[in-house]
């Protein structure tokens, strides 16, 4: 994760940290900022510039985002917007707020005390129904969603 200077990003959101870089994609943490001072934390996730002149790659992004936005489990990010600003396609969604498992797993071997076991089932758990959710959705004629 990068602090990058707070970028606007259209009339809706300021994009406030580099959070990583994907395979076609950069995601940041942003804010929303509504009318009357209202504002939300959430993640934009633009397509990067080498992918945006790919109309292959474009759909790919377009359709994560049509089928994201059908998705509604507490274990499944929402996803808030779809959008495109200059030629540079974004999705904006849920920003989960913690710390990544791997560092979790790595401090607690550090400090030389595990993970207890109910905690790691647990997060299992919580995954695994996320991944059935997003797995088992189809569409109205009885398609698979991915």
């Amino acid at each position: 994760m990068s602090n990058i200077e707070p970028t606007p990003f259209g009339d809706k959101y300021v994009l406030v940290e580099h959070i990583a870089t994907g395979g076609m994609a950069e995601i940041y943490r942003a804010t929303y900022a509504g009318i009357e001072g209202f504002a939300k934390e959430l993640v934009v996730k633009t397509l990067r510039e080498e992918f945006a002149a790919r109309p292959e790659v474009v759909e790919m992004f377009l359709d994560e985002a049509r089928v994201a936005a059908t998705l509604t489990h507490n274990n499944v990010v929402h996803t808030y917007d779809l959008g495109e600003l200059a030629g540079e396609y974004f999705i904006a969604m849920e920003l989960l707020k913690g710390e990544e498992l791997v560092q979790v797993l790595r401090t607690s071997m550090q400090v030389g005390r595990p993970l207890p076991l109910e905690v790691g089932v647990g997060i299992v758990m919580q995954s695994c129904e996320g991944l059935h959710y997003v797995h088992t959705r189809t569409d109205e004629a009885g398609r698979p969603l991915g």
